[in-house]
């Protein structure tokens, strides 16, 4: 198909010659396509990707000012923008595994204030437009070779087809101005229509139970939900983990020769039987093995907002039991996304 150069831009002409299966690079402008993909300033940035499905795929994660004013160039081509940082951690190659997009939510744009110098060297602020993901649902079908007894059922070594759903959302709990952008794997038969029908598969049965009955919402800091609950007699505290601290100098005369310095703190585990990343202040442990949390629940790592779970005001706390979400695994990019 042929198409007409006219008045397009450099970057323009690169992109239209694209689409019509060309390849063409001009220098200066630091973006050139070639085979499935249009790339900024070299092949470690990606922008878009055309996938086996058919689609065309948006890389959503930021890397420099210059970058993301190539995205904006590309941005109308995709039929689905997600973050390529988060596909790699998932295991998922856009060039190869092929992507279709269920549902897409619309992108968003907030209106920011940046600084600048004027025409007299003074600074000024000015208004800008910051573009933001919208959430997606993707069917991804990858060539998996099958061990006997893998994760997949028993094999023979070749290869088979499989098919997992993702959701890629923004999660309201993250510290980032518009929250923490995510993607997890959904649970095995749990196919997923919308976004909003994903989000509620990751849901465990004990949240959903009690906010059908409760007709409420329940308390959460990223893939942790907070049920209240009623602490039972004979409850012993739970086991405390040693963490990193801070830096300290032991003595005021050699300020620079510091050791490292440990705290105790109550840590939400891991599915593994490991530790995560959230903190809470008290935690207690039933006969059964039952953990009930109580106080405030901290990240670590500061990638989610402080979440109080005790906002009752009396004198005896308030309990929760914690259940983590149903996705098989999860990744969150920060606020390093378009």
């Amino acid at each position: 198909m042929a198409w007409s150069s006219g008045s397009l831009s450099k970057i323009d002409k690169i992109i239209e010659a694209w689409k019509c299966g060309e390849e063409k690079r001009y220098s200066g402008y630091n973006v050139f396509a070639e085979g499935q993909a249009i790339y900024s300033y070299g092949y470690h940035f990606p922008m878009v990707v055309k996938n086996p499905s058919g689609l065309v795929v948006g890389n959503g994660d930021r890397y420099s000012v210059t970058t993301s004013n190539h995205q904006s160039h590309v941005r109308h081509l995709v039929d689905v923008l997600v973050p390529f940082s988060g596909l790699e951690t998932l295991g998922i190659d856009p060039f190869k595994d092929s992507i279709e997009c269920i549902h897409r939510e619309s992108d968003g744009y907030r209106t920011m204030i940046g600084m600048r110098k004027n025409d007299e060297g003074e600074m000024e602020e000015y208004e800008y437009e910051q573009h933001f993901l919208g959430g997606s649902v993707l069917r991804v079908s990858q060539q998996v070779m099958v061990e006997p007894e893998s994760e997949y059922g028993a094999g023979d070594g070749k290869y088979k087809n499989v098919v997992t759903y993702y959701v890629a959302a923004w999660d309201e709990t993250g510290t980032g101005w518009q929250g923490s952008f995510f993607m997890s794997e959904m649970p095995s038969g749990k196919i997923p229509r919308t976004v909003d029908e994903a989000l509620h598969f990751l849901k465990p049965q004990e949240v959903i139970s009690w906010e059908r009955f409760n007709d409420g919402k329940v308390l959460r800091q990223g893939e942790w939900f907070f049920v209240p609950a009623e602490l039972p007699d004979a409850c012993a505290d739970a086991e405390k983990v040693e963490v990193f601290d801070k830096w300290v100098a032991p003595d005021p005369e050699k300020r620079w020769d510091k050791i490292q310095s440990y705290k105790k703190i109550y840590l939400l585990p891991l599915e593994d039987g490991g530790t995560g990343h959230h903190q809470v202040t008290y935690m207690k442990l039933s006969p059964t093995g039952t953990m009930y949390v109580s106080g405030t629940v901290r990240h670590t790592e500061g990638q989610h907002k402080m979440l109080r779970l005790d906002t009752s005001g009396k004198a005896s706390k308030q309990w929760f039991i914690p259940y983590r979400n149903t996705a098989v695994r999860s990744v969150s990019m920060g606020g390093d996304v378009d």
